[in-house]
């Protein structure tokens, strides 16, 4: 982890006056990430609580590793953070009876890569998004919606819009995602048609 860690700062350094070589040492570096997590076992049957928090912890400490690494090459390239992340998967390990956990997974952090890319790019940025969008539901679509809108009205509107086509294929009643992000833009959309009606009592 240090050695990864110390390769990313590196090529962060690098950037701007050697971009080949950088690109070289943040895959050096995730690749040092990947050398360090060794899997744990998760297929065995009866595990004890003790190895169930092992395996947990284990994963959840690689996804925050991963996580910053490919923010902070997201703020460099967007395009070089998604190969990366694509070419390492990171499988979330079954769920535990005795111990049911929500699993962030790679669907989130491609979302993160394009909530990095707003502000440069909104296009690249919704690009991105919608990719991630065909892949599943997660809690960081909207977050991302409200940076795009911050940006973007117009290309939010359009996100919007593709989060509750995504929305009406979902089982609401039984995806937590699913029904967060739906009450979430059900508010929006109500604090937005009040504040209309306000605004056309006021010029009235």
């Amino acid at each position: 982890e240090n050695r990864s860690f110390v390769m990313a700062s590196a090529a962060d350094l690098l950037w701007n006056h050697d971009e080949k070589r950088a690109r070289t040492l943040f895959w050096d570096a995730l690749n040092s990430l990947n050398l360090a997590s060794t899997p744990v076992n998760n297929t065995a049957e009866n595990l004890s609580k003790a190895e169930q928090e092992k395996i947990v912890q284990a994963y959840f400490s690689t996804f925050a590793l991963r996580q910053k690494l490919l923010r902070q090459v997201a703020r460099r390239d967007a395009q070089l953070a998604l190969d990366m992340l694509r070419a390492t998967r990171q499988v979330p390990p079954r769920q535990f009876a005795s111990a049911p956990v929500f699993f962030p997974d790679d669907r989130q952090l491609e979302q993160e890569i394009a909530s990095e890319v707003v502000a440069r790019d909104p296009a690249q940025a919704l690009q991105v998004a919608r990719e991630s969008l065909a892949k599943g539901l997660s809690l960081e679509l909207l977050n991302l919606l409200y940076q795009l809108n911050q940006k973007d009205p117009e290309r939010a509107s359009q996100f919007a819009g593709d989060i509750i086509t995504k929305l009406r294929s979902a089982n609401i009643a039984t995806d937590l995602r699913a029904s967060t992000i739906a009450v979430h833009l059900l508010g929006v959309s109500r604090s937005q048609t009040r504040g209309r009606l306000t605004n056309l009592s006021s010029g009235s």
